[in-house]
């Protein structure tokens, strides 16, 4: 299926829309995962594999810098975006939207 197939454009994202607009936020992630993986699946079935394995090795990294990080929030930089340049940006953007 390609992003231009009158299937997709008709059919395939109408549905997810609609679908994922009525579901709670957390089904609605779930849903998007699912939805994704039968579109990819549609065009190239012999590839869904490494995309599979692209997602459990990502998702095995994610949960190893979790566990070494620990709860802490970042310490700034792109990630934290903290320190005094993020809180002016927080007032500025409130002062564009007064209520």
């Amino acid at each position: 299926m390609l992003f231009s197939s009158m299937i997709f454009l008709w059919l395939f994202l109408p549905f997810v829309l609609v679908v994922n607009l009525l579901l709670p936020i957390r089904l609605s992630n779930f849903f998007l995962l699912a939805m994704s993986f039968i579109f990819y699946a549609w065009g190239e079935q012999e590839y869904i594999w490494l995309l599979l394995l692209s997602l459990a090795v990502n998702y095995a990294g994610a949960l190893g810098i979790e566990a070494v990080r620990g709860s802490r929030p970042a310490a700034g930089g792109a990630a934290g975006g903290g320190g005094a340049h993020g809180q002016h940006r927080c007032r500025q953007a409130r002062s564009l939207y007064p209520g």
